[in-house]
């Protein structure tokens, strides 16, 4: 399964429908290979442990280009995990088909409020 999406899923519709698009069994609720493969962001089909994303990463900071709103990309293979993308690394000013998009200032909340409800929150 992938969080936010079904089995074999997109990356793009998991973080849309505001999962974190981890994959895992089912069965035991732990990480596991996905042998079958998904969707990544670019519309690629992967097999693998699955997609690494900020919404995985407590506290993620934001993009490192200065003026940029996402949150950085957190697969270091990605533009060596400091920027949302390697068009933001470049200095280019559209992100490119591997970027999450994922707001900064929207994230942070939304892991505050869930700290909160878990009792975790100051």
């Amino acid at each position: 399964m992938m969080c936010g999406c079904e089995a074999h899923g997109r990356v793009a519709d998991a973080l849309r429908h505001g999962g974190c698009a981890f994959i895992f069994d089912w069965n035991t609720m732990q990480g596991c290979h996905d042998g079958h493969g998904y969707t990544d962001m670019n519309g690629d089909w992967q097999r693998g442990e699955g997609p690494l994303t900020a919404r995985q990463v407590e506290n993620p900071p934001k993009c490192k280009r200065a003026g940029c709103e996402f949150l950085f990309h957190a697969d270091a293979r990605n533009n060596g995990g400091e920027f949302c993308c390697q068009a933001c690394k470049d200095g280019k000013p559209d992100h490119d088909g591997h970027c999450h998009q994922l707001v900064a200032s929207e994230e942070w909340s939304r892991q505050e409020e869930r700290r909160h409800q878990q009792g975790l929150g100051q």
